[in-house]
């Protein structure tokens, strides 16, 4: 788990409060409540699609799961847009 200033901007009491990307877009999970674990293995999964060479999945922070996740954030737009190709 990350301390200090790191963590304080994405998530609170357990929240996560980072943008997914769905139906093409960014989309502040505000609906609900969005545990950290769920919202991280999505990212997590969609990660270890996309990059078969990073490291080990059970050993990377969230920080690097937010960087390789960012990276992905323009192709998983225009992906899961409707009818996205």
């Amino acid at each position: 788990m990350e301390t200090g200033d790191a963590r304080r901007g994405f998530f609170v009491g357990g929240i996560a409060r980072v943008q997914l990307v769905r139906h093409g877009a960014d989309e502040k999970l505000t609906r609900g409540r969005h545990r950290i674990v769920a919202v991280y293995t999505e990212m997590l999964l969609q990660v270890s699609r996309e990059y078969p060479g990073i490291p080990d999945p059970r050993t990377m922070t969230m920080e690097e799961i937010r960087f390789f996740y960012d990276g992905l954030r323009h192709d998983l737009k225009r992906i899961s847009a409707r009818g996205g190709s």
